[in-house]
């Protein structure tokens, strides 16, 4: 459900979605895009909006040792707090957020979202500089910059959870990313490094192991990890490789 900051009257909402669509969707505005709408919805992205949710946590998540709440995409200007604890203050639409909320976590559980109305945070970042950036407002807010109105489109600023959200347990040791570099230099057999980040809840010794399916190749590296996180180089060669590009 959602409300506007300034009322108490909660209304149903979908997310991920967006403030104006959920506004449509209960009768509170119409379509912004027809007509002169554009004019009359503008009060909308003036707006504080807090979106909350309620949910259960069984006990088979709630026994794991680390649990995380991962916002795929807030926009923009965000304070999420869970069971009434502030857990994030997001500032990027651009990004997702995780964040660690076992010491908060309960099996019944109130999550809120507030979001801040932009220009306002914006025209307050912007009085804080001696000068005027030629792009206005919209340069201090990392937000899709057409909902600040372009000439082929209307200024319909939204605030929006317009990426899922979800609870997720991670075991003691877990991988969080994994990248390959590789290295074409003429006199060398074609390598690469496998660069895996990897966070640890303790320090410990274990052993990280990359394979390729498009080539017999398997790395098996011992490695002793610290608590927390950390990443990890494994260097590989491909000697049959066939470069695509001479």
């Amino acid at each position: 459900s959602f409300r506007r900051l300034s009322t108490d009257k909660w209304l149903p909402a979908q997310v991920p979605g967006s403030v104006h669509t959920d506004l449509m969707q209960n009768g509170v505005i119409t379509d912004p895009f027809k007509n002169d709408n554009e004019k009359k919805v503008q009060w909308v992205g003036e707006s504080d909006w807090t979106y909350q949710c309620k949910f259960h946590c069984p006990d088979s998540l709630l026994n794991k040792p680390q649990l995380e709440l991962v916002f795929e995409g807030l926009d923009t200007y965000a304070e999420v707090a869970l069971n009434d604890s502030l857990i994030l203050q997001a500032d990027n639409m651009f990004r997702s957020w995780t964040v660690d909320v076992k010491k908060w976590i309960l099996k019944e559980n109130v999550l809120v979202v507030r979001f801040r109305a932009p220009e306002a945070m914006a025209t307050a970042a912007a009085k804080k500089l001696p000068y005027t950036l030629p792009e206005g407002l919209r340069s201090f807010t990392r937000k899709a910059q057409y909902h600040y109105g372009w000439d082929w489109g209307p200024k319909i600023l939204s605030c929006v959870i317009w990426k899922p959200v979800k609870l997720t347990a991670r075991e003691p040791c877990a991988i969080l990313s994994f990248r390959v570099v590789q290295d074409h230099r003429i006199d060398k057999p074609t390598g690469a490094i496998a660069y895996v980040k990897i966070k640890s809840e303790k320090q410990r010794k274990t052993n990280v192991t990359v394979k390729s399916a498009g080539f017999p190749t398997q790395i098996i590296q011992e490695v002793n990890l610290r608590p927390g996180i950390q990443t990890i180089q494994i260097p590989f060669l491909f000697p049959d490789a066939k470069l695509w590009q001479p």
